[in-house]
C-alpha cells in the first residue's frame, strides 16, 4: 500500500518519513524518500543504510517471476550503487551496478518489448562508452512506447548530444505532440533553430517558452538571445531584465543588458545596470 498518497514527499521532514516507516517498514518509495533528503542533508551512512532497507524491501515484495523486470529494484540498486561511489567505496558500488546490470540485461531478453527495459540499459551504458548505445536503447524504448512523451524527449536530448540536430528535431516535436507541455522539448528546439542560424524561426518558439513558464529564466534568456540577434533590441533587454529579475546572479547577462541599454542611448539606466 503506499502510504504517501496523502503526504507531498517534497515538503515531509525526515521525521514525518520515519513515522510513516515505523508502522509501514516495508515502504521502500517512503524509504527512497528518506534516503534522498539524509543525502541531500550530508549523512551519507544513514542514506546508504536507508537504500539497503528500501531494496530488501523491493526484493521481499516481488514475486521472482518478475523481479527482473522490477524497474523500481534496479533504479534503488543504481541509486546504493552512486551513494556507495560517492562515500568512498567504489568497489561495492561496482558490485551493485554490476547486479543492476545483469537484472536489465535478463529483463530485454525476458521483454525486449518493455520501454522500461530500455530506459534503463541507455542509464548504464558506462560514461566513457559511445552515446550511439545509449541511443539505440533509447529509440528501441520509444518503439516500444509510442504514446509516451518522455521517452521521445530523452531521444531527442541525446541525439543534440550526439550533433544529429535534424533527427533530434525530429524526436522533440514527436514528444510535443504527445504533450504540448514539455518545457525541456520547446527550449532545446529553440536552441537548435538558433543554432542553424533561423532566428525568425526560432522567435515563436522563444515567446511560447515564456507563455509556458513565466517563472523559467532559461525561456526569457532564449528570448532575449532570438530578438536580440533579430536586432529588436529594446525588445531583448525587456528580456533580459525579467531573467534578472528571477536570477540577479548573472552577471554575464547584466553586462549585455547594459551593453544594450548604451547602444539604445539609455545612459543612466545602463549606469544604474
Amino acid at each position: 500500500m503506499d502510504t504517501t498518497a496523502n503526504l507531498d514527499a517534497e515538503t515531509a521532514s525526515p521525521d514525518d518519513l520515519r513515522a510513516i516507516l515505523a508502522t509501514a517498514p516495508d515502504d521502500a518509495a517512503t524509504r527512497m524518500d528518506l534516503a534522498e533528503q539524509l543525502s541531500d542533508a550530508g549523512d551519507a551512512p544513514a542514506a546508504i543504510a536507508e537504500m539497503r532497507l528500501a531494496l530488501a524491501a523491493l526484493r521481499l515484495t516481488a514475486a521472482p517471476s518478475v523481479a527482473a523486470l522490477d524497474r523500481r529494484q534496479i533504479r534503488a540498486t543504481l541509486a546504493l550503487a552512486d551513494a556507495l561511489a560517492e562515500a568512498g567505496h567504489p568497489d561495492t558500488a561496482e558490485s551493485h551496478r554490476a547486479r543492476a546490470r545483469e537484472a536489465c540485461e535478463m529483463a530485454l531478453a525476458m521483454a525486449p518489448e518493455r520501454a522500461e527495459a530500455h530506459l534503463i540499459a541507455a542509464d548504464l551504458i558506462d560514461t566513457d562508452a559511445p552515446l550511439d548505445q545509449q541511443v539505440g536503447h533509447l529509440a528501441a524504448a520509444a518503439a516500444a512506447a509510442q504514446d509516451d512523451a518522455e521517452v521521445r524527449l530523452r531521444l531527442g536530448l541525446r541525439l543534440r548530444t550526439l550533433d544529429h540536430p535534424a533527427a533530434a528535431a525530429a524526436a522533440l516535436r514527436g514528444a510535443l505532440r504527445l504533450d504540448p507541455t514539455l518545457f525541456e522539448a520547446w527550449h532545446t528546439l529553440t536552441v537548435l533553430l538558433q543554432d542553424d542560424g533561423q532566428d525568425a524561426a526560432a522567435l515563436p518558439l522563444a515567446r511560447h517558452l515564456v507563455t509556458l513558464d513565466d517563472g523559467e529564466v532559461r525561456g526569457h534568456l532564449a528570448l532575449a538571445g532570438v530578438l536580440d540577434a533579430l536586432g529588436q533590441t529594446a525588445e531583448a533587454v525587456d528580456a533580459m531584465t525579467r531573467a534578472l529579475d528571477l536570477d540577479p546572479d548573472q552577471p554575464a547577462i547584466r553586462d549585455r543588458r547594459a551593453r544594450r541599454l548604451e547602444r539604445l542611448g539609455r545612459w543612466d539606466d545602463a549606469l544604474e545596470a
